[in-house]
């Protein structure tokens, strides 16, 4: 008799052949995935990255020397409005603002002194001014000097002085390199305007704080007291004399 050889049937089991709920959920979101379109995290998409903003937000932080200017001691000689000069420091974002500025009252001249609350070392600085022929055209800068007006300023001889171009949106910046304490600007022409206007001055550089002294406070008796001084009399003798 010839033997037969019985071949073993490998079994199957029923999970391979009929997903589980699981495995089926998993296929469906596979297939809403190719029929949708893929989503980018926002943060990512370089349709947002604008490297403009980068830009304006470093520059924004080089042009923050305004914050270290002494504003209660600004002076400026033929200012309209008293006081105003100060409105042309400002921050960064608001340079191109026109509610605020500075206009010279009798002629196109005007003379700012500009004090630090640091040591300030200035690298370049930018001025904004008219479109209507008021802008400067010419400046000079004196440093660490509080004697500068008008009867002096054409003869003295300035730290730098400059031809100006008409900037009315902030496009040029003015090399300058000093450590200084404070700082004189004399306008002496704009470009034809009766009157000379500026919206901004920005200051770009580095500052180091200045030392601070600190003050020692002595109290003078006018009469000696006697009584005032009989516990330290007491502490030393160890008791009073009677």
């Amino acid at each position: 008799m010839i033997g037969l050889s019985r071949e073993r049937t490998k079994s199957i089991p029923c999970s391979r052949v009929f997903p589980t709920q699981r495995e089926r959920e998993k296929q469906a979101d596979a297939e809403r995935c190719l029929d949708s379109p893929r989503r980018t995290p926002k943060k990512l998409t370089c349709m947002d990255y604008n490297p403009e903003i980068d830009i304006e937000q470093e520059r924004g932080q080089e042009y923050s020397l305004y914050q270290q200017i002494d504003t209660t001691k600004i002076r400026c000689l033929n200012e309209r409005v008293k006081g105003s000069a100060k409105n042309i420091f400002k921050p960064w974002n608001e340079r191109l603002t026109q509610d605020k500025f500075l206009e010279s009252d009798d002629d196109e001249e005007l003379i700012i002194y500009i004090p630090f609350t640091a040591s300030i070392k200035l690298k370049s600085f930018m001025i904004i001014g008219g479109n209507q022929g008021d802008s400067p055209k010419k400046l000079k800068i004196f440093t660490n000097r509080e004697d500068v007006d008008f009867s002096n300023a054409s003869s003295l001889k300035p730290v730098q002085e400059w031809d100006l171009q008409a900037d009315s949106k902030g496009e040029h910046d003015i090399a300058l390199f000093n450590s200084v304490s404070s700082i004189t600007v004399f306008i002496p022409q704009n470009y034809g305007a009766d009157n000379t206007k500026i919206f901004y001055l920005g200051l770009k550089g580095d500052f180091t704080p200045l030392a601070r002294r600190e003050a020692v406070i002595t109290t003078y008796e006018s009469k000696p007291q006697m009584s005032d001084h009989q516990a330290s009399a007491e502490a030393t003798f160890g008791r009073s004399v009677q």
